[in-house]
């Protein structure tokens, strides 16, 4: 798949920064087995997440995430505008079975370069198909039907499906597996709640994403609900519109 390929300054700088985030999913391997927990519960999210890094807003992401008995459905569009207007726009779509397991994932690139990418998640295999200006190709991979997560490295909405996937009654740091299809990596991830805090009147769950590297803070509402995400060493924040 594509990356944020770009002529100029301004979009190697912002390519750097959204790709920090890769730095979050690389980890060892699992430190404890994982059950997950069901998510039988029909529940449902949309809305527009905003983008900033150093103060500065780099643009907007677009997502509606409908979850019934049977499966959940989650679709993103992103839009990135540099000031001397040249823009990176994507979209993505994400489809899991009532266990939260992946059972497809697609992605367009339109800008700044055209690209695709479509992955199946078999019980043995998954398959992963790209295509860009260069042509196709296609891989592999062996991974496992419990506990995994797909984060793409440009879709924060993605980490609202991870944080259902935590298991409150066990509590503590647990450990997911994670399939990056942007990167065709697989890694893994750790998750601990943190506690609960007030913003602005509200309640909220605090989540901690966690490496050796780096912290990602997670913030939702007492429902699941993503209210925003930050990482206070890069200065990156993504914020939902009020």
């Amino acid at each position: 798949m594509p990356k944020l390929i770009c002529n100029g300054h301004y979009y190697k700088r912002m390519n750097r920064m959204i790709r920090m985030l890769l730095a979050l999913l690389v980890g060892g391997g699992l430190t404890s087995n994982w059950m997950m927990a069901a998510q039988s519960k029909a529940w449902s999210d949309k809305g527009v997440l905003l983008i900033s890094s150093q103060g500065q807003q780099l643009g907007t992401e677009k997502f509606s995430i409908d979850a019934d008995t049977t499966q959940i459905i989650a679709k993103g569009e992103l839009q990135l505008t540099a000031p001397g207007g040249g823009k990176v726009s994507e979209t993505c779509q994400l489809r899991l079975n009532a266990e939260l397991r992946p059972v497809s994932y697609e992605r367009e690139q339109n800008s700044p370069q055209k690209g695709s990418l479509k992955a199946e998640f078999g019980e043995a295999e998954t398959t992963l198909i790209s295509q860009t200006t260069a042509g196709q190709g296609e891989q592999m991979f062996l991974l496992p039907n419990n506990g995994l997560a797909i984060l793409d490295t440009n879709f924060f909405h993605h980490y609202a499906i991870l944080v259902r996937m935590y298991d409150e009654a066990r509590a503590g740091e647990q450990t997911f597996n994670v399939f990056i299809p942007q990167e065709s990596l697989p890694a893994t991830i750790r998750l601990k709640l943190v506690g609960k805090e007030v913003s602005n009147a509200a309640e909220m769950n605090h989540f901690q994403a966690i490496t050796e590297d780096i912290a990602l803070d997670i913030y939702t509402a007492m429902d699941g609900t993503l209210n925003r995400l930050e990482i206070p060493n890069a200065g990156i924040e993504i914020r939902r519109q009020q």
